[in-house]
């Protein structure tokens, strides 16, 4: 009996309509996922935390996805973890600077990349849509660093785009 009147509680439940805290909640869940990609994106551009780790994860991980993640996650720390799901945040930003400057993408197989140079290193950073969407970089070794972004411009172009739109926000007062 016991079940039964669960099955009919739970079915009940499942059938009104949503209620008010469940809906608080979710937007307070949200609220804070937006804070925290918008933190994760400031600490790429205005640090260089992650890029450092790139590097020195690409030392030893020359080319790596985000899918990895699904699959085999042997050998990476937390830490790493977190920093690769990040990549998405990486890629983002430079398809954004990439798209406000007219700078194209290069295709690959099912995705598209970007050439990115930091530190004498150089990176391709894309996406790959395939049954899933996921993120990749390979470092690349070359001479010649045409067609590659310089991911100091991305980041100094950044700041001053936001330090001028803190001005105005002043101004405005």
């Amino acid at each position: 009996m016991d079940i039964k009147r669960n099955a009919e509680e739970m079915e009940k439940w499942l059938n009104s309509p949503i209620p008010k805290r469940v809906i608080n909640e979710w937007k307070k869940e949200n609220k804070l996922k937006i804070k925290t990609e918008k933190e994760k994106i400031n600490r790429i551009i205005y640090s260089n935390c992650y890029l450092l780790w790139l590097e020195q994860f690409t030392l030893k991980n020359p080319c790596f996805s985000s899918d990895i993640l699904l699959y085999s996650q042997e050998g990476i720390t937390g830490e790493e973890i977190d920093m690769i799901g990040d990549l998405y945040f990486l890629y983002e930003i430079i398809d954004d600077y990439a798209n406000r400057n007219t700078l194209p993408a290069f295709n690959c197989y099912h995705g598209q990349y970007y050439k990115i140079s930091y530190n004498n290193n150089c990176y391709k950073i894309g996406v790959i849509s395939e049954q899933g969407t996921h993120f990749f970089t390979r470092r690349v070794n070359t001479e010649n660093k045409d067609n590659f972004i310089d991911f100091n411009i991305i980041m100094k172009e950044r700041i001053s785009h936001d330090n001028k739109n803190k001005k105005k926000k002043i101004l405005k007062k």
